[in-house]
């Protein structure tokens, strides 16, 4: 859908209830060390800030991992 529309930055939010606990952020394979990974950095740190005073813990800024469906 972000590539239908041209995006520029695309950001999704999940709430995991499966188990773990804490705040974690992903980027796309390959993109760490580039504008995205500097957004990442930011966004990533803005959330952590906030999650920290509620005692939330840090998981880390982590690449997707693709798989293959079919």
């Amino acid at each position: 859908m972000a590539n239908d529309y041209d995006a520029n930055l695309f950001v999704s939010f999940h709430h995991n209830a499966g188990g773990g606990e804490g705040f974690e952020s992903y980027v796309y394979p390959g993109l760490r060390n580039t504008k995205t990974g500097s957004i990442q950095d930011k966004i990533h740190a803005a959330i952590m800030g906030s999650y920290a005073t509620h005692g939330l813990q840090k998981r880390g800024k982590k690449k997707l991992i693709l798989q293959s469906y079919g």
